[in-house]
This record gives C-alpha cells, structure tokens and sequence, in this order.
C-alpha cells in the first residue's frame, strides 16, 4: 500500500536532503558542525538547506550517506524526489531490509513527484527494454537500469556515480553531449542526437540519445534523462559495435 506521504507537495532536491539528514540525526547538532561534517562551506549548506542549488556532487552524497548509516541508493532516491519522511525510522534503526522494502513500495506504487515522474519511472521500473539513464547538470550518472548493462557491458552498480565520460568514446565526445545539454537547458525542449560510446570490451558504438531535462519543484533543471536507441531504427535497440 501506498505511503500517505506520496500525496505531499513535491520539494527541492536539496531541502528533502536536509530534512532527511535532520529527521535521521535531530536538531541538537548545529548546522554549522553538519556542514562541517558533511564536507561543505556555510554557504553552501546554506544554499542547500533553502533549496538555492542543485544536488551535491557524488562524493558528497557518498559521505551524507556514510554521515546518516546507510547506501548511495537511498540518498539518491531521496535527492530524486520520493519522499524522504519514509525513510527516517528505518534509517535511525540501522534497518537495511526496510529501507530497500521503502524503495520496493513506492517502485511498486508507482510513487512519483512533479521533480520529474518520466525520470523516476525510469530509473525504478527495471522492467524498460530500453537504456535510460539519468545525469545531474555537473556529468555525474544519477541512475541507470538494468537495460544499460546488455548495452555498456558494465552492471548499473559500476556506472552510476561516475562521470558520463565514462561511457563516452571519447572526452571530446562527451563534451559534444555536455554543449548539447546546456542547450537544452536554454531551450527547454526534448532533443535527440547520435553520440559515440564505448563498451566494456572496448569497442565503439553509435547510439541516438533522445533526452530532455529534468527540473525541480522551482523550476530548475537539476538532470538530463536520455533513452538510447539504434540510430537507424529509433524502436530497436543500439547494436553494431565495432
């Protein structure tokens, strides 16, 4: 069944963030000492607390997780707007089995927020043939689905939290892909193009990325999700590596 929470106004990325990393740890530790031990300035943390910025890179994002005892995943579904309230018990109990039956129910419930529910159903319901992948406004992969690893050679768990030049041929290719995004942020409108990415093995392919970006609850893009598909047939999927 369905968390009541599911039915709350949508937050920024960072708030929800924040408000997890209270409700886990209370409100006895100043912000001053969390920014400290979350590895950010004042201002920075300021920012974040009144949703004035994007996400936190990986690495922060890895040490909040490390700061409130629990995995990459469930911060980042946090950060991806599904709601943080659920989380709170299990997490300040050390509770791993809950927190992933928390992830399961709202994946099953079909839980999503107006932060971007394509971009969630996407990441969530593994169930898609296709590629679809999820990368924050810096580069960093967000979220994959199991579809990826048929297509990189590479398991969803190795590929999310790292750069996208990871999966581009190359570094010029992907800031090909980088000046593509930013001008979809300008336009605000779906796109697609070819790029070059490379698979595990080594070998290059072509692929039609067809992405569009997505924005939180102030309107800020905060993400660009992009499904994959054979250049030459945009139902099938990406083939022909050389």
């Amino acid at each position: 069944m369905a968390s009541g929470s599911s039915k709350k106004k949508s937050i920024n990325p960072g708030v929800a963030l924040y408000r997890l990393l209270r409700g886990v740890l209370g409100h006895d530790i100043s912000d001053a000492e969390l920014a400290r031990q979350w590895g950010m300035d004042k201002k920075s943390f300021w920012r974040l607390k009144h949703g004035k910025t994007l996400l936190p890179d990986i690495e922060k994002m890895d040490r909040l997780a490390e700061m409130l005892g629990t995995t990459r995943q469930v911060v980042m579904a946090v950060g991806g707007g599904l709601p943080w309230e659920d989380l709170v018990t299990p997490i300040r109990t050390r509770n791993e089995k809950e927190q992933m039956l928390v992830l399961a129910r709202w994946a099953s419930a079909g839980i999503v927020t107006p932060t971007g529910p394509e971009y969630l159903k996407g990441i969530l319901f593994d169930s898609l043939s296709e590629p679809v992948l999820g990368i924050d406004t810096r580069g960093t992969i967000l979220a994959c689905n199991h579809a990826c690893r048929d297509l990189f050679g590479h398991p969803p768990e190795d590929i999310i939290g790292k750069s996208k030049d990871f999966l581009y041929a190359s570094k010029s290719e992907s800031r090909k892909a980088t000046t593509r995004m930013r001008r979809a942020i300008v336009e605000r409108a779906p796109f697609r193009e070819v790029f070059r990415f490379r698979h595990k093995d080594g070998s290059v392919f072509e692929a039609e990325l067809s992405g569009r970006m997505v924005l939180d609850s102030h309107g800020t893009p905060w993400a660009e999700v992009g499904v994959l598909r054979d250049p030459n047939n945009s139902t099938a999927r990406p083939s022909g590596r050389s």
